[in-house]
């Protein structure tokens, strides 16, 4: 494919929710001091699709002025034309495929040429079905299902991964983090912990990452739904 980064592979929702924050300041240089209430893993995969995009260059500039654009449209509407176009460029040779008579199987090919496999390109292939749902192109009933269905087998191992590597983060450092799920209506609801969480008693740290692990699954359950 003619854009060989590696495709965008983060919740849809958590991408929409990135260009919120972005709207509140558009910088000079797009990096993951840019998105605080995140996660290191998430704010990684929040530049990554930014370049898949060609929003920025490699070290984060934004190039031109179509990042600005897209951040700033309080429409979801303009939105969503605003972000036509860039989906139909990274995705291009995808498209070429039409992924409105695509079976599973050839979709699942398709993905191949990008390098990457097991749950990245699972991700990356359910970003894509959000991401073209979203800008209204046709998509194959057959992929849709299957994105569906997939959602409701997924075991809960599998769903804080991003969890345990802020966990990591947070007992080696006193400092503030959150984890931020975007609700219906425009509503954010942000979880903050703040402080050296080694000095929890064993039943405030139970209660405390029992609150985000709620989140974090809530949150897996309706970026996939």
């Amino acid at each position: 494919m003619p854009n060989q980064r590696s495709p965008a592979y983060l919740p849809f929702k958590t991408f929409l929710s990135a260009l919120d924050r972005l709207a509140q300041g558009m910088p000079h240089e797009v990096n993951k001091e840019c998105f605080p209430t995140y996660s290191g893993v998430i704010q990684g995969q929040i530049i990554g699709a930014l370049k898949f995009f060609d929003l920025i260059d490699d070290i984060g500039v934004p190039k031109g002025s179509a990042l600005e654009q897209l951040a700033l449209q309080k429409s979801i509407a303009r939105r969503k034309v605003n972000l036509l176009p860039l989906v139909r460029t990274a995705y291009s040779e995808l498209l070429k495929l039409n992924p409105a008579r695509l079976t599973p199987s050839k979709f699942d090919s398709a993905f191949e040429s990008y390098g990457i496999s097991g749950d990245t390109k699972r991700r990356a292939k359910t970003f894509f079905i959000h991401a073209a749902q979203f800008v209204g192109l046709e998509l194959s009933p057959l992929l849709t299902r299957r994105t569906r269905v997939s959602a409701k087998k997924k075991k809960p191992q599998h769903q804080n991964v991003e969890l345990s590597v802020l966990k990591r983060e947070r007992f080696t450092q006193i400092s503030e983090e959150a984890i931020t799920l975007q609700l219906s209506g425009d509503v954010t609801l942000t979880i903050i912990l703040t402080g050296k969480l080694t000095r929890l008693s064993k039943e405030d740290r139970e209660f405390a990452f029992g609150i985000i692990d709620s989140v974090n699954a809530y949150n897996n359950s309706t970026s996939e739904s």
